[in-house]
């Protein structure tokens, strides 16, 4: 089977979010910060992923850093990317 983006992305946030955060309790537009899956220092890994992982260049695509704070903001910066 083969895995989505989404699914990607999800088993890449499973593996930095805090202990004991649930990701399946969080909508995809929800502010993964405020909903404290992941903390501030998982932001700057959530730009590493991006770049290393999948050579999104953030700086390239004026990403801001709203738009990486919830799984649909990654997902849409991700598309952009590849268009």
């Amino acid at each position: 089977m083969t895995m989505t983006e989404r699914d990607r992305l999800l088993t890449y946030l499973g593996s930095i979010a805090r202990p004991g955060a649930d990701l399946q309790t969080i909508g995809d537009n929800d502010n993964l910060i405020d909903a404290g899956i992941v903390d501030s220092f998982a932001f700057v890994q959530i730009i590493q992923y991006l770049e290393t992982e999948l050579g999104v260049s953030v700086q390239q695509y004026l990403v801001s850093p709203e738009d990486l704070t919830s799984i649909e903001g990654i997902l849409d910066t991700i598309q952009l990317a590849r268009q």
